[in-house]
């Protein structure tokens, strides 16, 4: 994943001529995203296990069988702690448009392609429109593996299927200007945590960076990330500790000096409350399973 200046995801999902690339992540051992965005839709399927969706100030737990739809520029975070499968189908809602002005592409295609309007939690939807979304999605994972060239067109096809069911279900609403000016906030300090982790960072700092006081800033953050400032940046540097303790041999002292954490003692704590085990227990786990994987 390349992340720009505002943690705007930059990776190309399929191509120029077909916007549209399912992502299938198969992971025995946990599984992390941090948060981030992009332009495109994004639809979910966990197919195994379980998996923590972030997304608008709230937490969802994804079972197997459940999906999640994620509006275009919504910032979220994806994360299992043990064995999971799942598939996200990602594509630009440019895909739905079409050069003849009628009604359909005035009222409903022209208002999804320009962010004006986006869907509410999936979670709200009677259960049989719960699951006829999840059949059309498994349909779009199923056809898009065909060798045949028509397999485009079907796929296709079936997203506007699912764009039926959606307007259908009056799942649709208007984007509130507000909404985008607390994004374009979180998304200047995320960015920030991104590039400074390493450092002494304060609270004094993440609220300046919006200019707001302290107290009011973390009311503001947590109502658009869910979490308090301070828990997010804890997480995010645990996040970056555990890549160096299953890429690099160096020290766990090192690493937690290296990733922000002006005490060990503190590191720990806060490792195993993200990862559920020690970092030297981490390291040994995924030291096991590389070993097992050769």
């Amino acid at each position: 994943m390349h992340l720009q200046q505002e943690l705007r995801e930059t990776s190309t999902h399929g191509t120029l001529d077909f916007p549209l690339h399912i992502y299938s992540k198969q992971k025995p051992n946990g599984y992390h995203v941090g948060f981030h965005w992009h332009k495109e839709i994004e639809l979910i399927f966990v197919e195994e296990g379980e998996l923590v969706l972030a997304l608008d100030s709230e937490v969802h737990l994804l079972r197997a069988g459940d999906i999640a739809l994620i509006n275009a520029e919504d910032l979220h975070q994806l994360s299992a702690s043990g064995s999971s499968f799942h598939h996200a189908i990602v594509f630009h809602p440019k895909m739905f448009g079409f050069d003849y002005p009628d009604a359909i592409q005035t009222h409903y295609i022209r208002p999804l392609i320009s962010n004006k309007v986006r869907f509410r939690s999936v979670h709200e939807l009677p259960d049989a429109v719960r699951l006829q979304l999840r059949t059309y999605i498994q349909e779009i994972i199923q056809h898009y593996e065909e060798a045949n060239q028509l397999k485009l067109f079907h796929v296709k096809t079936i997203l506007f299927q699912l764009l039926y069911v959606l307007f259908t279900e009056d799942v649709f609403e208007p984007v509130q200007p507000e909404m985008k000016r607390k994004q374009a906030n979180i998304q200047k300090i995320l960015t920030y945590i991104t590039e400074q982790y390493a450092t002494k960072i304060t609270m004094e700092d993440l609220a300046g960076i919006v200019q707001m006081n302290t107290s009011y800033f973390s009311r503001y953050f947590k109502s658009v990330i869910g979490v308090s400032p301070l828990h997010y940046l804890n997480q995010y540097r645990c996040e970056q500790a555990a890549i160096l303790l299953r890429e690099t041999d160096y020290l766990v002292l090192d690493i937690a000096l290296m990733t922000g954490f002006d005490h060990f003692s503190y590191f720990i704590k806060k490792f195993k409350q993200v990862k559920q085990m020690t970092p030297s227990e981490f390291r040994k786990a995924h030291a096991a399973f590389s070993s097992n994987r050769v």
